[in-house]
């Protein structure tokens, strides 16, 4: 399960929480929080939360995603 937990449009990141779940031991046995940053690698600086991605972010704000 993943959850959005934060989103810094200023530093074009946002965080994700984690979690990995067994279903043999029916608990979670992993936890982990990361944030992910916009890089523009042609340019080799600092991205930009577009529009588009800032309305993606925010339509997931605060629901699970299962994979």
């Amino acid at each position: 399960m993943s959850k959005l937990i934060d989103i810094d449009e200023r530093k074009a990141s946002f965080g994700l929480k984690q979690e990995a779940y067994s279903l043999n031991q029916n608990t979670v046995v992993a936890r982990c929080t990361s944030v992910q940053v916009m890089y523009d690698f042609q340019n080799l600086k600092k991205g930009i939360m577009t529009d588009e991605v800032k309305r993606a972010l925010h339509g997931i704000v605060g629901r699970s995603v299962k994979s």
